[in-house]
């Protein structure tokens, strides 16, 4: 039996919290386990010491973050989840999930499409049409 996945971006902008909720929501419904993914830009000084430190500072961040939302919101699920931070554009980090999970949604906040065209400037239509995954946009509150 295969394990049913969402895959559910978000930002940390003020559209995480109700994104998460979504994606919570549908994964009892679904009986899915739900990935949260947060991904951030790297951008590196040729120091490997000094990119190393400055990425365990970024993912620790970001790691806090996600407590902070996990106390508010996520206690209270039965859904099970994880949290994974991922180095690169969301566009491009997205697309590889995909490619190597099962994924049977993806739920993202409307604020990281703005942006999805960064990436080789590929645009969110086109990715929607090459993706064989539905899509549900959280858009904001």
């Amino acid at each position: 039996m295969n394990r049913k996945t969402i895959l559910c971006a978000i930002d940390f902008s003020e559209a995480s919290l109700p994104t998460l909720k979504w994606a919570l929501r549908l994964a009892q419904l679904m009986q899915a386990h739900v990935t949260v993914m947060f991904c951030y830009r790297l951008i590196t000084s040729g120091d490997d010491e000094e990119t190393s430190d400055l990425k365990r500072r970024m993912e620790s961040e970001a790691v806090k973050k996600f407590n902070e939302i996990e106390k508010k919101l996520m206690k209270s699920s039965i859904a099970a989840y994880q949290f994974v931070t991922e180095v690169g554009f969301f566009s491009y980090r997205i697309e590889t999930f995909i490619r190597n999970n099962q994924v049977n949604l993806l739920v993202m906040e409307n604020s990281i499409i703005q942006n999805f065209d960064e990436y080789k400037n590929l645009s969110f239509e086109v990715f929607l049409k090459n993706s064989k995954v539905p899509v549900l946009i959280v858009p904001p509150q």
